[in-house]
């Protein structure tokens, strides 16, 4: 005990003269020196920025009657965009449950040419009956431009009892010729409603921008209209000075007068290097007597 104490003493007794320090209260500030990594580790250390998502695109099936324009037009895309994710499709006829690609909207904002509209002229609008309670609305396009059309598409409205039954057409010629007509249709189902009134406008009709298309050209050889004008059989070949698309449409339309009466397409398939290809296509009246017909020809893919 005496021993602690003492040291407890000795502790606490000021110092000599000779050993005094004097302490300040301040403490330098430090300042730390960088080293030459310091900025790549700084560097290192900060989060990447999180990568936007890319927008996937949409694969459509598409369903019978449903026309491009129309799920263009649903999905905020143009045309010419479908057309460019989708460059071997033929948009007017893609058929039922084609798969169709579908580029996100912000994807090529801008980046590709818009096509240019073109006006064309729909005249009568007329709606047959058939036995069903059904009926088939027709009306001719006429091109009065300089220029082929393409991608003609539009919709029949039928007005009755103040309901509005609007039924979507795409014209069955992909592209029309400069100063020719075609009958556009389209199929109501039944109950047909009575009395009505008929309408047809154009959607989409523009310049085709394809500088040299394949020349087809259509000949004739007989043209057999029924006694009571309802049916026609039509014979004829197409010819090219080259060889043929390796997939042919022709498309035949019959008239009453000044009136469509009937349209009907087929799609052949010539033989490899065949430079004419023999056709026959039947066509029937939705209702007039057909006393004229005539037959268009186009290569399609």
């Amino acid at each position: 005990m005496v021993l602690s104490i003492l040291i407890l003493v000795s502790a606490c007794a000021p110092a000599s003269a000779g050993s005094q320090q004097t302490f300040s209260g301040e403490l330098p500030p430090y300042v730390a020196e960088p080293s030459p990594t310091s900025s790549a580790s700084a560097a290192a250390s900060t989060p990447a920025a999180a990568p936007e998502a890319t927008p996937t695109p949409i694969v459509y099936i598409i369903q019978p009657d449903e026309l491009v324009s129309a799920i263009a037009l649903r999905y905020g895309v143009t045309l010419a965009q479908i057309q460019a994710v989708n460059p071997g499709l033929d948009l007017n006829f893609p058929g039922d449950n084609t798969p169709l690609i579908i580029p996100p909207p912000q994807a090529t904002p801008g980046a590709l040419p818009q096509p240019t509209a073109v006006p064309l002229t729909i005249l009568e609008p007329t709606c047959y009956s058939a036995a069903d309670g059904a009926a088939l609305c027709l009306a001719l396009a006429q091109n009065n431009n300089a220029v082929p059309v393409s991608f003609i598409t539009g919709q029949f409205v039928v007005q009755s009892g103040g309901a509005s039954l609007p039924q979507p057409f795409s014209a069955l010629l992909d592209t029309l010729p400069a100063g020719a007509s075609i009958p556009l249709y389209a199929y109501f189902p039944a109950p047909f409603p009575y009395p009505f009134t008929v309408s047809a406008a154009i959607q989409t009709a523009v310049q085709n921008s394809q500088t040299s298309p394949p020349v087809l050209s259509v000949l004739v050889d007989s043209v057999e209209i029924s006694s009571d004008g309802i049916g026609a059989r039509i014979s004829g070949k197409v010819t090219s000075t080259t060889a043929l698309p390796a997939a042919v449409a022709v498309v035949a339309a019959g008239y009453s007068g000044s009136l469509p009466a009937s349209i009907r397409r087929i799609e052949l398939s010539p033989p490899a290097g065949a430079a004419e290809l023999p056709f026959t296509i039947w066509v029937y009246s939705a209702g007039p007597a057909m006393d004229r017909v005539e037959v268009f020809s186009e290569p399609f893919q």
